[in-house]
């Protein structure tokens, strides 16, 4: 499966592919610049893909791919026009070679980054946000623990059918059994899963580290949210324990599931629900931001 949009790519202002410092090696990164403001200073989304391991393994009907900035190419623009906002699109390092907390500390390196540049690539306004979908939901997640306890502020939290691993009994999630029951017909089998979370992160020590094992983490002081789900997707029940997990803990959050579609539905501009969760996005963010629609 490939979720590179075909066709017309939405125009933005500007954009820009560089590299930035990171803990281990340079960060590729690739900027959206949407039309400039005069009323308004611009914000910034640091974004982080889904699918943190790089891989490719062969299944009926097709293949499987990593994901990447190209993948989400057309989800940051038009994230970049509607808000508006600066986007930055985050290629951190992948696994099996960089297993769990390689891809963390690139995605907070990123965020350290943009909150020190922010007036330089057009933020101006000095408020950033995070966002990401399934990996890069959990990678989003992780990263508002680490902004937390170092003092970075984090204006918003966009999480899109995120990764949270296991509930804190250590029970499968059920909408998991649910769709591994479906056999070849699902998305991913048990034993795909199974794959990648050995792939990101093999030891019991990582798979219980509160900044992937989300359930585990504590909440508090963390950004306000917006959690979005899919009917149609193994991930559907952590995504919403999460949310209600914030909202426990005093963190203002929104939630959607969208009852009917599928994990990855964000990569299909044409459908309905695509278009529905660009609106929710768009309003939690101007929101965040302070954007007043004249």
């Amino acid at each position: 499966m490939h979720c590179r949009q075909e066709g017309p790519v939405e125009p933005v202002h500007s954009v820009e592919d560089r590299t930035i410092p990171g803990p281990a090696c340079q960060i590729p990164i690739r900027i959206y610049r949407p039309q400039p403001d005069s009323k308004q200073p611009l914000s910034a989304l640091v974004y982080y893909h889904g699918l943190g391991v790089e891989i490719m393994w062969l299944r009926a009907g097709g293949g499987f791919t990593m994901w990447g900035l190209d993948t989400h190419d057309s989800l940051c623009r038009a994230l970049a026009n509607s808000v508006p906002c600066v986007v930055v699109s985050v290629a951190y390092r992948l696994a099996p070679e960089h297993q769990f907390p390689a891809g963390l500390e690139d995605c907070y390196a990123a965020l350290q980054w943009v909150t020190q540049n922010a007036a330089a690539i057009g933020a101006t306004s000095g408020l950033v946000a995070v966002g990401g979908d399934s990996a890069g939901g959990n990678l989003t997640a992780g990263v508002t623990l680490l902004a937390r306890d170092g003092g970075i502020r984090i204006a918003f939290q966009l999480l899109y059918y995120p990764v949270v691993g296991l509930p804190e009994d250590g029970r499968v999630w059920p909408s998991r059994l649910e769709f591994w029951a479906l056999g070849s017909e699902a998305l991913l089998l048990e034993e795909d899963e199974q794959f990648l979370f050995q792939s990101y992160a093999p030891s019991t020590a990582q798979q219980t580290d509160a900044r992937f094992r989300l359930m585990a983490a504590d909440p508090h002081g963390l950004p306000p949210a917006l959690v979005l789900t899919c009917g149609v997707d193994s991930l559907r029940d952590e995504g919403q324990a999460y949310a209600e997990k914030l909202k426990a803990a005093g963190v203002p959050v929104e939630f959607k599931l969208f009852s009917d579609t599928f994990h990855s539905f964000l990569h299909f501009p044409h459908l309905a629900q695509t278009k529905q969760a660009l609106v929710l996005s768009q309003q939690a963010l101007r929101k965040a931001f302070g954007i007043v629609c004249t």
